[in-house]
C-alpha cells in the first residue's frame, strides 16, 4: 500500500489516472505514453498510472500493454468508490461519456487503431471493474489516499 502523495516528493512523475483497465481510452493512452517513456525517463521524468481496479489485475495488463518495468502501475484500494480519483476531484458521470458526440467519435477512432473495450472484469457476468462512467468524484477532507501494485 501506498500513499499518492509520496509518488511525488522526492522525484518528478507523470501521474496518469486511469478509468478502469478495460477502458480503450485508457489503453489508447498508455500506448501513448509507452511511446514516450524513454523520452521522459531520459529527462528525469518517472510514469506512473493509477487505475481503478484489483491488484491482481495490474500484472495482465501491464503484459498486454508491453508495460516496461520502470512505468509503476497502482489501483485504488476500493473500485466503487475510488479515493484516488476523489482526491484529485475526478468525477463520475454517465453523461460524459454516454450519448457524448465527440466521446463517440474519439471511441471509434480508438477501435479503429485496435483498442477494445474490456479484458478485465469483475466476474464473467461483468466485464468491467469498478465504475465505467468514473472519471472521479468530488473529494472530501477525510480521504486518505492509499493504492496498490503488485
Amino acid at each position: 500500500m501506498v500513499e499518492v502523495p509520496t509518488l511525488w516528493r522526492s522525484r518528478r512523475i507523470l501521474l496518469v489516472m486511469l478509468r478502469h483497465f478495460g477502458c480503450r481510452f485508457c489503453k489508447q493512452q498508455v500506448h501513448s505514453i509507452k511511446m514516450a517513456h524513454s523520452r521522459l525517463h531520459e529527462g528525469g521524468t518517472e510514469v506512473v498510472l493509477i487505475s481503478i481496479g484489483r491488484p491482481d489485475q495490474i500484472s495482465r495488463f501491464r503484459a498486454k500493454m508491453g508495460l516496461p518495468d520502470e512505468i509503476e502501475v497502482y489501483v485504488d484500494t476500493n473500485p466503487e468508490a475510488p479515493v484516488a480519483h476523489a482526491a484529485f476531484k475526478l468525477r463520475s458521470d454517465r453523461g460524459l461519456v454516454v450519448n457524448n458526440p465527440a466521446v463517440q467519435e474519439l471511441g471509434q477512432k480508438a477501435l479503429g487503431e485496435g483498442f477494445k473495450d474490456g479484458g478485465y472484469g469483475a466476474s464473467r457476468d461483468t466485464p468491467y471493474t469498478g465504475d465505467v462512467f468514473q472519471v472521479g468524484v468530488d473529494a472530501t477532507p477525510d480521504h486518505r489516499l492509499i493504492v496498490a501494485n503488485m
